[in-house]
């Protein structure tokens, strides 16, 4: 992760106090692209793939991201696509997703519904927070709320406005 990070130019803020990593928004127009690579270790985990996908959404420049140790986890760009990234998942010859995404930076992202499939789907929270606008994700089957233990709650206390309309939500209805 160390290289990635150096590479690139991005420079995480964390707060040991409160859990937080934060990536100051004005500072990614400085941001290099660079191929993000995802494997065992000293490679950065999978699960840091996905996070890092609304940023490396955000980079001036083409870079390529590639999973090494799940292939067929890029699904999540589907959502981010809606959103206005431009992430083209390399298919194979039957037309399923490998393990290979190309990236053209956007600007921005922008408003959009989208319907969560897998509980990687939470980094479409991630690109959702920087939209001027709103943005609706559809998360009937709580993949969002199994994979990542009260996240709606601490977006909200970080001062994020958020409602997702999950499972319980859309029985009620």
């Amino acid at each position: 992760m160390d290289g990635f990070l150096k590479e690139s130019g991005i420079k995480l803020i964390f707060d040991d106090t409160n859990n937080i990593i934060t990536v100051p928004k004005q500072q990614i127009a400085k941001f290099r692209p660079v191929p993000f690579i995802a494997s065992e270790y000293p490679l950065p985990a999978t699960e840091w793939q996905v996070l890092f996908s609304p940023l490396i959404g955000l980079i001036k420049g083409k870079s390529t991201i590639i999973d090494k140790y799940y292939p067929m986890r890029m699904q999540h760009w589907e959502g981010l696509n809606i959103l206005g990234a431009k992430g083209n998942v390399i298919k194979d010859k039957e037309g399923n997703y490998t393990s290979k995404v190309k990236v053209e930076g956007v600007k921005s992202y922008h408003s959009g519904e989208i319907n969560v499939n897998a509980v990687r789907d939470a980094c479409l929270l991630i690109a959702g927070l920087s939209v001027k606008g709103r943005v609706i994700i559809n998360d009937p089957k709580d993949h969002i709320k199994r994979g990542y233990q009260d996240l709606a709650e601490n977006i909200i206390k970080l001062g994020g406005k958020i409602d997702i309309k999950d499972k319980e939500r859309s029985e009620k209805q």
